[in-house]
């Protein structure tokens, strides 16, 4: 991968990212937190940390996510993926289960393939 196209795919995550929180603020207005996030993503943590992040907390569940996005089921609900991917930034797993657990099925799937694109373009960093 040139160099070009690496600083393309960091861009693409972080924007991806940025767009990810924004659908976060507007579904839980009262999350305060996910607007912190999204100004630390945008602003203040370099994407590249991101990716060293991701690597080791979101690659582990790449097959049960690819797995969901196909259809097929998984034996891992969305909470656990999400509060394993931002735990480590401070959003507690209990925040995941009080805002995912009563998700209609078409929002759940567009969680789903957030984290499949952020599985993607993840592997593209490396």
């Amino acid at each position: 991968m040139s160099v070009d196209s690496s600083v393309k795919t960091l861009n693409l995550l972080k924007t991806s990212l940025v767009g990810f929180f924004d659908e976060l603020i507007e579904m839980f207005p009262k999350q305060g937190d996910f607007v912190a996030f999204r100004i630390m993503i945008k602003d203040r943590i370099p994407v590249t940390e991101v990716v060293t992040h991701f690597s080791k907390t979101l690659l582990p569940q790449k097959s049960v996510i690819k797995s969901k996005t196909s259809g097929k089921p998984v034996n891992v609900s969305l909470v656990q993926v999400m509060s394993s991917l931002f735990n480590g930034i401070g959003i507690s797993s209990n925040t995941f289960e009080g805002l995912l657990k009563n998700l209609d099925s078409e929002t759940e799937e567009a969680m789903w393939r957030w984290l499949d694109v952020f599985v993607t373009l993840t592997e593209k960093c490396q």
